[in-house]
């Protein structure tokens, strides 16, 4: 699967005539490596994908980055520059999404002799068609995130804070075998309900409210989304 992942970027160089392409945004190096972790690059050329990351995560890249070339590294523009001669890469393409421009500065500093061609939102692009894997891996966060909702649902009562019954679906979510929320999971009752991306409070839930939750968990570095309203009580003309 992730070998196909990789031609398709190959075929991009290809048509931009690129000897390679840096890719930055984390979700994008999983989705071609299979490693997730908080820091790292990825060069993919018309031959290889070398993955760069520092001594923290080197074991754990070496585990799952399977036919990649993994290094370890302190300054990952360095770490460029030597690769860039190692391939001989005059023209690279680079995730212009992800990239700062403080690290494309340090990148032309450190490779003058190099091209550096912005890529916008290509690699998300090619990440947008979901293969059969991905699918499943989202179909199963949806189910964990449903089930643990169905789990929890008794307890949002009257008397219980908003922050409890967060963390509360959070555990539930984690129990049922998710890896940990898609994001932080929102429970915002009574006005506070209107409130885009309300965080949960100590706020105690009242008969009568509208109790808004925002939820999902991810699976396999996949995740789910889905957003419920549940009354407490009487619902009124106008809340209806």
């Amino acid at each position: 699967m992730r070998e196909k992942r990789v031609s398709s970027v190959v075929e991009l160089l290809e048509r931009q005539d690129l000897h390679a392409c840096i890719i930055r945004g984390m979700e994008n190096i999983f989705y071609l490596t299979g490693f997730r972790g908080t820091e790292g690059t990825a060069l993919v050329t018309r031959g290889d994908v070398i993955l760069l990351t520092d001594s923290r995560y080197i074991t754990y890249a070496r585990e799952v980055a399977t036919g990649c070339v993994v290094v370890e590294v302190k300054a990952k523009d360095q770490a460029l520059e030597g690769l860039f001669r190692q391939y001989g890469i005059t023209k690279t393409g680079f995730d212009s999404v992800q990239t700062t421009y403080h690290m494309y500065q340090s990148w032309k500093e450190a490779s003058p002799d190099v091209e550096f061609v912005p890529l916008a939102n290509d690699i998300e692009s090619i990440r947008r068609c979901k293969e059969p894997q991905e699918i499943l891996a989202i179909r199963k966060a949806i189910r964990i995130a449903t089930d643990a909702f169905s789990a929890v649902l008794n307890k949002i009562v009257p008397g219980n804070t908003e922050r409890e019954i967060a963390n509360e679906l959070d555990c539930t979510m984690r129990l049922l075998g998710a890896e940990g929320p898609s994001f932080e999971t929102i429970v915002a009752s009574g006005p506070r309900a209107a409130l885009p991306h309300g965080r949960p409070t100590d706020k105690k839930l009242e008969a009568g409210e509208l109790v808004i939750i925002d939820f999902g968990c991810q699976l396999d570095g996949y995740c789910s989304d889905e957003s419920c309203t549940v009354s407490l009580g009487e619902t009124s003309k106008q809340m209806k």
